[in-house]
């Protein structure tokens, strides 16, 4: 049987964790909302342009009235990405608990508190919008630590 070392797996789990972080974090802050922003900002301009005139002609009206559609299609659309986006992202979140559960009542990772902590704390960010699941993510992995250190002494 092989033994696994505990440091490398250590190790390896917050590097994973560093990944994550980067892989899923830094694209949803740059593809949600400064694209949206800007967007808004466009439409929005157009318009109190219009409205300073106080009059539109009908090129202008025309072209406000498709860029309200096409942003109010694109908020819809956006706004169900993220909500995708964030299901499979607390998903993600999840399995990794589960795994860092699993693997410390094996005795096999022994990870120190701040990882459990900044795990807990990226659930919390993660379900703001449900803070009952964020309480929840909290006790999970307050838990679990828990229990990992219980097993090993």
């Amino acid at each position: 049987m092989v033994q696994i070392d505990k440091i490398n797996l250590g190790k390896v789990l917050q590097s994973l964790l560093l990944v994550f972080l980067l892989c899923f974090f830094i694209p949803a802050a740059n593809n949600f909302s400064v694209k949206s922003i800007n967007e808004g900002n466009y439409y929005s301009e157009n318009y109190t342009r219009v409205m300073e005139k106080g009059y539109a002609t009908e090129l202008e009206m025309k072209f406000l009235e498709e860029m309200e559609e096409k942003y109010l299609a694109d908020s819809e659309l956006r706004n169900s990405m993220r909500a995708e986006y964030y299901s499979i992202l607390i998903f993600s979140l999840f399995c990794l608990c589960s795994i860092v559960f699993f693997l410390g009542l094996k005795n096999i990772l022994n990870l120190p508190f701040y990882v459990f902590s900044t795990i807990s704390v990226l659930a919390i960010l993660l379900s703001s919008s449900s803070f009952g699941q964020g309480i929840i993510w909290s006790i999970c992995v307050c838990f679990s630590f828990a229990f990992s250190q219980v097993r090993k002494n």
